[in-house]
């Protein structure tokens, strides 16, 4: 059987591209994603379109982090798996790795959280994709 990148990976969009700051809310919550029959997984996390409105803040940062549930319902951040970027251009991507999701629950989701220091009317466009990999049966 050919074991192709194609038949080793699923991937799925857990944020859908939006805004956060001062035009939408302060974070986002991602969709979560059943991770059922892979052992490893690649969070994607974008941020881009920085925009100052009124005045332009001394820093932005996004907070990145890996969410888990049982039920799909209520997510819990997994310790080890965040990560805060610090956004000096118009478009920067954070990437968080899991190498074994063995010891997760069964769902997960990318959650973002908006800061900055200074400044009024800034916001910034999110997106997250999460690439599941190391599937426990081929082809996917």
């Amino acid at each position: 059987m050919l074991r192709d990148l194609g038949n080793m990976i699923a991937s799925q969009v857990t944020i859908s591209p939006q805004t956060i700051g001062a035009t939408g809310s302060a974070s986002v919550d991602g969709v979560g994603v059943d991770r059922l029959g892979y052992e490893s997984a690649v969070f994607v996390f974008n941020n881009s379109a920085v925009k100052a409105i009124t005045t332009v803040p001394t820093g932005i940062t996004i907070t990145c982090t890996v969410q888990e549930s049982s039920d799909n319902s209520t997510f819990t951040a997994v310790s080890g798996y965040s990560e805060e970027c610090v956004v000096t251009n118009t478009y920067t991507q954070t990437e968080i790795e899991v190498a074994d999701l063995k010891g997760f629950k069964r769902y997960v989701r990318g959650y973002m959280s908006y800061g900055s220091v200074g400044g009024s009317g800034d916001f910034i466009v999110v997106s997250a994709t999460v690439v599941l990999g190391s599937p426990t049966e081929y082809p996917v």
